[in-house]
């Protein structure tokens, strides 16, 4: 997939938060977070393994988990583990294969903090396309 920009989105929860480890602070009131755009992702008809690749920008400071859905029936297609900053999934694996076609998808971005799995932070959702040849 091609990021085609990045929507900054500040992170709605003020104050500092103490991690858990190391006693490590992080000001969240400054902290944004940047949650890439993907407009068009391709697969090939009859294969479940694609060249799409999904990533969390290096300078966040919370993890990203990817969903991706077709739009018109809601079924999930892919589910990426939490990618922490700087990481990509490669290849993603869909859930099934797709006949040759133009899906409507839609993209979900959960994130997080990686060292505090019980607070979950604003989510990004995009309208995109899938195309299979």
């Amino acid at each position: 997939g091609t990021v085609l920009g990045a929507i900054l989105l500040g992170l709605a929860i003020w104050g500092i938060i103490a991690l858990a480890s190391g006693g490590k602070q992080i000001d969240l009131e400054n902290a944004t977070t940047n949650l890439p755009v993907y407009s068009r992702l391709q697969a090939l008809a009859g294969e479940p393994e694609t060249a799409i690749c999904l990533e969390n920008p290096p300078e966040n400071i919370v993890s990203i988990r990817y969903y991706i859905y077709l739009r018109d029936t809601g079924e999930l297609l892919y589910r990426s583990r939490w990618l922490q900053p700087g990481e990509t999934a490669y290849n993603i694996t869909l859930r099934r294969t797709l006949p040759p076609g133009q899906y409507p998808i839609l993209i979900q971005q959960k994130t997080r903090l990686e060292s505090n799995t019980e607070v979950n932070l604003n989510d990004g959702r995009t309208e995109s396309l899938l195309t299979v040849n």
